[in-house]
């Protein structure tokens, strides 16, 4: 509901009231945009643990959790951007939890990775609504880098001298004037963001100089690289700020030249009200005198305010009825008559008595594997309990990040979903006990800039809808005559699964193009699927082809080695010597883990084929189940392949290439009895090695190898029923907690070194607002961090965080 404006005139306090428009403009057809947060219970790990996770999806206007989707993809990215793992999370009413062993035989090494997690409808939005996270994996097995830290180069004012190494070896400024413009003649406030190469803050001094050289202004930074100062730019003036990069030389930046005519836009605090003010010179008043704009303030693309206001004055001031906005990023926007935006500024809605918390143990000092327990109580504003979800992780404290560092629900829901590019240090502004918080978060809102979502562009998305919301994990396919393409109607297709000793069945009658679909089907891990079609006469008849399971990942957009942090590169030794020196102490081998019991494969490795050397070669993985039929596998894992109604031939080359099953060459459409998840490995030779086959391999080789060098022959009886091995949702493992009351117990035998002692991702708040979880202690002398995350029935989001010492007695 949009609600009026009061305007008060600065110098004349003459109050006006703006009516706005009785409806909400909410685009309807975009209502169900979804957001995810991924709740770890650490963001650094050794390698062999565990990063246990807990999902939140929301609808992105109002963070209020939702049952659009129930199926989401998790994924961890390697710093090789490859997706070396992936999990199918089922949600339930927007709420689901995993996790991913970090061993070696998925590949895992010690390396910065990428946590992210999309449903299939977010795909039609672009990156914007994707999630993402940073996850650090160190191997103590692995001597410390011998690498200087550009931490270590900094003096007290975190300012890098010219020793610095030549990791870092730029300096850039940007400078944002605030509402998007300078106009002459009008004081103005811009801020300014410095950053390394790297992208990372840097805090500088410097100068703000006029074309004759003579000081503006001093300026420095004031919080993570930013600052602001006020400037009146003079006409036919230009102006510039100077500052002193890595290497102690002088490097002059220029600022924006300002508008002849055009307006500014400022917020303040007036008498502890929130003001907006518009300002403009006399030369742009003279030629618009009586000029309409229109004072819009959204949030996520719904207007809560707006009004009509004819500038009179030089400058106009507006009260912002703050208390009637939602938390988070509000958006000012002033437009004309026409339609055309002429100043913008973010405000941040800061709603932090909305939700009371107490979360506290029982005592601040524990002995080790002594039993301990944490109280949660949560209440609204007026003091009536709360309906909430949360998740609970505690860690050793000497294996987490910075605390401002790390993101958090709260940071990410009402801040860094919202705006562009990454934000540093993003939980500083989170907590209470910084006192600048606000003003500094302030600056980064006057430099970041807000994201161009879809309800700021305001795109019609009927015609881009793409992907549906999944319910369920749907099985699709087509029953086709043998050895053609043409679809079999009316053929019935039944469907039966064994999951976990339950048999079910389902059944289906083809469509005129002979698909047939069993949609939000449900199970959990992994799943023996059998499917059989007959036609109108009750015989087994026709050849039944899957379509893929699940979609393609999306494509990977992650590049570890362009995002170097000298503090985070200082953590990951301090966490990687606390867990060695917690090894050493309890004399402790990896092998010896309490909680991480692994066996550690080795990895697949290229190898030479039976006709020499190949061009390209494809090693079979579990990927080979998402693919409906062979075609579909060869297209993914041979590059420069051409598949047209069963003929396979490769780009270089021309014409069609000769095919060779298990040593025996076989015509293109005799692939179509060859289940992908039974080949071992695929081989292209398209280049002189394909010369051993004669004038047969004028065109190319495609080399396909069986598992049990079956051919295709053993698979001819069965064309008309086929059994798949499909995965289902990820069956979330439950965190093993040791049971401390119970001396026998096999943990007693074991030093318990463990870095993350408890996770919970499903705590529930009883009926008066509270909850309670326990667990024990392990044998390491440290401080313990403790974390819940979770979000209201309302839509929202909490943090709260204790911690407690542990001493052996």
């Amino acid at each position: 509901m949009r609600h009026k404006l009061t305007l008060v005139f600065l110098f004349f306090f003459i109050q006006l009231n703006l009516v706005a428009q009785e409806k909400n403009n909410t685009p309807s057809s975009i209502l169900n945009l979804e957001k995810v947060y991924i709740h770890t219970d650490r963001t650094y790990y050794n390698l062999g643990e565990t990063i246990w996770y807990k999902a939140y999806l929301t609808n992105a206007y109002n963070n209020v959790l939702t049952n659009n989707s129930n199926l989401l993809y998790v994924e961890l990215i390697s710093p090789e951007s490859e997706i070396v793992s992936r999990n199918i999370t089922k949600l339930d009413f927007g709420l689901g939890n995993g996790d991913f062993i970090l061993n070696d035989s998925i590949g895992i090494h010690s390396g910065k990775y990428q946590l992210r997690a999309y449903t299939n409808w977010m795909r039609n939005f672009g990156e914007d609504f994707i999630f993402t996270k940073e996850i650090n994996v160190i191997n103590i097995n692995e001597a410390n880098d011998k690498v200087t830290t550009i931490e270590n180069k900094k003096d007290s004012d975190n300012k890098y001298n010219k020793n610095t190494i030549e990791k870092i070896n730029n300096l850039n400024i940007q400078f944002f004037p605030e509402g998007g413009s300078l106009v002459q003649g009008i004081s103005s406030v811009v801020a300014f963001k410095a950053t390394d190469n790297y992208g990372n803050p840097v805090n500088v001094e410097g100068s703000i100089l006029d074309s004759k050289g003579e000081t503006i202004s001093e300026v420095k930074t004031k919080h993570d690289g930013l600052g602001k100062f006020v400037i009146t730019s003079k006409e036919n003036e230009n102006y510039i700020g100077v500052f002193q990069n890595f290497n102690g030389e002088k490097i002059e930046f220029n600022i924006p030249k300002p508008l002849k005519n055009g307006y500014a836009l400022s917020f303040n605090k007036l008498k502890e009200r929130d003001v907006i003010t518009i300002k403009t010179n006399q030369e742009t008043l003279d030629k618009s005198s009586n000029q309409v704009f229109i004072i819009r303030i959204a949030t996520k693309g719904i207007t809560y305010f707006e009004g009509d206001i004819v500038l009179k004055k030089l400058s106009t001031s507006i009260f912002l009825p703050i208390e009637k906005l939602p938390a988070g990023i509000a958006n000012i926007t002033i437009y004309d008559n026409k339609g055309l935006p002429h100043c913008e500024r973010l405000i941040y809605v800061e709603k932090n008595n909305q939700v009371k918390i107490a979360f506290e143990p029982e005592k601040v000092e524990y002995n080790t594997k002594e039993k301990v327990r944490l109280k949660l109580k949560a209440k609204s504003a007026d003091d009536k309990p709360i309906v909430a979800n949360f998740s609970v992780a505690a860690i050793d404290a000497k294996t987490a990040e910075n605390p401002n560092a790390k993101m958090s629900i709260s940071s990410y829901f009402l801040f860094e979903s919202d705006i562009k590019g990454k934000v540093h240090n993003a939980a500083y502004y989170f907590n209470p006990n910084n006192l600048d918080r606000l003003y500094n978060l302030d600056l980064l809102l006057l430099t970041q800039g807000w994201r161009d979502f879809l309800w700021k562009q305001n795109i019609e998305l009927k015609d881009s809808i793409h992907y549906n919301s999944e319910k369920g994990i749907n099985i699709t396919g087509k029953v086709k005559k043998l050895f053609a393409t043409t679809g079999k109607e009316d053929n019935k297709v039944v469907l039966y699964f064994s999951n976990k000793g339950n048999i079910t069945f389902a059944v289906d009658t083809t469509d005129v193009d002979g698909k047939f679909n069993f949609n939000n089907v449900s199970f959990v891990g992994p799943t023996q699927v059998l499917l059989n079609t007959k036609n109108k006469n009750n015989k087994s008849n026709g050849m039944i082809v899957l379509d893929s399971i699940y979609r393609l990942p999306k494509k990977v957009n992650f590049n570890a080695a362009t995002n170097f942090s000298s503090s985070k590169e200082t953590i990951v030794n301090l966490i990687k010597e606390n867990i060695q020196q917690k090894h050493v102490e309890f004399d402790v081998p990896m092998s010896n883990r309490l909680n991480e019991i692994l066996i550690l494969g080795k990895s697949k490795k290229d190898i030479g084929g039976n006709y020499g050397f190949a061009d390209h070669t494809y090693i079979a993985s579990k990927e080979n189940a998402k693919y409906s039929d062979i075609y579909s596998l060869i297209q993914f894992s041979i590059p420069g392949v051409n598949i047209a109604n069963d003929s396979i031939s490769f780009r270089r080359n021309g014409g069609t290439a000769l095919i060779i099953v298990d040593d025996v060459e076989v015509q293109s459409g005799d692939l179509n009895l060859i289940i992908p998840e039974k080949v071992e490995r695929i081989e292209a030779l398209t280049s002189a090695n394909a010369a051993v086959f004669g004038p047969k391999g004028a065109n190319g080789v495609l080399l396909i190898y069986t598992k049990n060098g079956e051919g295709v022959s053993n698979e001819k009886k069965t064309f008309h029923t086929i059994t798949e091995n499909i995965e289902g949702f990820y069956d979330a493992r439950i965190f093993y907690s040791p049971n401390y009351a119970k001396p026998e117990t096999l943990e007693s035998n074991f030093s318990d070194i463990r870095n993350t002692l408890y996770w919970n991702p499903n705590v529930f708040l009883d009926k008066s607002g509270n909850a309670e979880v326990s667990y024990y202690n392990s044998d390491v002398n440290s401080a313990v961090e403790v974390t819940a995350e979770g979000i209201t029935l309302e839509g929202i989001p909490f943090v709260a965080k204790t911690n407690y010492l542990v001493k052996k007695n």
